[in-house]
């Protein structure tokens, strides 16, 4: 069974010379998050590059496990010098399409809805409540109120 990163469903997949049949292993995808996370915390302390091996201490995994999996959507870094932390986030960030914003829909307004509503990266545009609905105004602050 092919994943959604297999083949041409993989976005951008040839300017990172992801071969057109080769599907990614979802283990690979799920800890794609957990690397661009880290990386882009070690950017936020000004930290410029990074070998396999201190990211694999940051990560929890082991180094060849990072090459390996990095492997699956090109070359990254030098040997000697390790990676550029900024470009290595900045290229995972485009393979998970963090790069965008992405229309949602809320549906429901319970404990969830007003976590979702409350994220400092939500940004309500327009939101309508049936007659027999409980009404509630999600102010510019992102803030619930009955």
């Amino acid at each position: 069974m092919r994943n959604m990163w297999s083949g041409s469903a993989r976005s951008g997949g040839e300017e990172l010379g992801i071969g057109s049949d080769e599907a990614i292993p979802d283990i690979v995808i799920r800890r794609l998050p957990i690397y661009v996370r880290t990386l882009r915390d070690l950017r936020d302390r000004e930290i410029a590059s990074i070998s396999s091996d201190e990211l694999a201490d940051h990560i929890g995994v082991t180094a060849a496990q990072i090459r390996r999996d990095l492997s699956y959507f090109g070359r990254f870094g030098k040997q000697g010098k390790g990676y550029d932390i900024g470009f290595l986030a900045d290229t995972i960030g485009k393979i998970l399409q963090l790069d965008r914003q992405w229309d949602v829909a809320l549906a429901g307004f319970g404990n969830l809805g007003r976590a979702i509503a409350q994220y400092r990266g939500f940004i309500p545009l327009l939101l309508r409540l049936s007659p027999s609905s409980t009404a509630m105004k999600i102010t510019s602050d992102n803030r619930s109120t009955a």
